[in-house]
């Protein structure tokens, strides 16, 4: 299974897919030259291998527009997703 995220702010979009089989990750970013809704849609179209995922998850200033085109189960504000990211991984159990 392969689960997509996406960081689209003002400027950049970066895109995390995660390969659930074999733990392996790959990262890939992109300028988002004023359309957000645009650049989504371009690398989604052009870049292979970032289709096929099962799940998206979406943070950054345009993280509503975003999910709301592309039917992402989740957004979140980027400070809640990395304290996520920290517990999910037992670091700090107790903070959530």
């Amino acid at each position: 299974m392969k689960i997509l995220g996406i960081d689209i702010g003002s400027t950049m979009a970066k895109f995390a897919l995660y390969y659930t089989e074999t733990e392996k990750l790959k990262l890939f970013s992109y300028r988002v030259n004023g359309d957000p809704i645009d650049c989504v849609n371009t690398v989604l179209t052009n870049n292979k291998e970032l289709q096929g995922y099962s799940y998206m998850s979406v943070t950054g200033s345009s993280r509503n527009l975003i999910a709301e085109k592309f039917n992402s189960l989740l957004t979140k504000p980027e400070i809640l997703a990395h304290v996520y990211g920290i517990w999910s991984q037992g670091i700090f159990p107790d903070i959530v």
